[in-house]
């Protein structure tokens, strides 16, 4: 007597329920139900029928991963600094809302728009040069620097000859400096902290020298016109 042989259950791969899951999303979301082959049109032609047939294969026997991407990493095969970089990729999106304060503004600027029956102007927009004159600002020159800062800077410069060491305001201005030292262009006066208390360092010595040499032309030809005047 022959024995009776249960048939096997066979159960979906892991990839083929996370690839029927996106689908089953997909469908929720946009309201309509992917077309099985079956469904579709008999006008279609057997081409056609065969390329979609083979598309929806593909997508449900990915041999790498399903569309939801690889299983998530378990933390405790991880190092220390390798599950704070994971912690930090699975942390949600922060979600930011305007605090009270601009909520106000806003709601201020509504009231008054509709008061008014008119628009406030952007302050970038085109029509802002209309209501308010663009700011105009001036870089003020070490001549027009005034004696708080200068006060300032040569109490910096007390330190730094006192040290015998200089401060940088970051990386960039010292690797300039010493690329200037290299070059020969800084003062043997400068290099031995014996400059003047408001000589600004780090500057090129022809530079300097050509523009005392303007300037003394400058002042030379200002004399002589009020010379001829008078």
């Amino acid at each position: 007597m022959q024995r009776r042989i249960v048939p096997r259950k066979l159960e979906p791969e892991e990839d083929v329920i996370n690839v029927e899951k996106s689908i089953a999303a997909a469908e929720e979301i946009t309201g309509n139900k992917l077309p099985e082959p079956e469904e579709e049109k008999k006008a279609e032609s057997l081409a056609h029928k065969h390329k979609r047939h083979q598309r929806l294969m593909q997508m449900r026997s990915d041999p790498i991963h399903g569309s939801l991407g690889p299983p998530t990493v378990k933390m405790d095969d991880l190092t220390a600094e390798q599950q704070f970089e994971e912690s930090q990729r699975r942390m949600p999106p922060a979600k930011y809302t305007p605090s009270e304060e601009v909520t106000e503004t806003d709601n201020s600027i509504k009231i008054a728009e509709e008061l008014v029956g008119d628009k406030m102007a952007s302050p970038t927009g085109p029509d802002a040069k209309k209501y308010v004159p663009w700011a105009k600002y001036h870089l003020h020159t070490a001549d027009e620097e005034d004696e708080d800062t200068r006060e300032t800077r040569r109490s910096v410069k007390s330190v730094e000859k006192s040290l015998k060491k200089r401060f940088w305001i970051n990386a960039r201005e010292k690797k300039d400096y010493d690329k200037m030292v290299m070059e020969g262009k800084i003062s043997d006066a400068e290099l031995e902290f014996r400059e003047n208390a408001d000589q600004d360092i780090g500057q090129d010595q022809a530079k300097v020298a050509e523009a005392e040499e303007t300037a003394k032309a400058e002042a030379k030809a200002a004399a002589e016109a009020k010379a001829v005047d008078a």
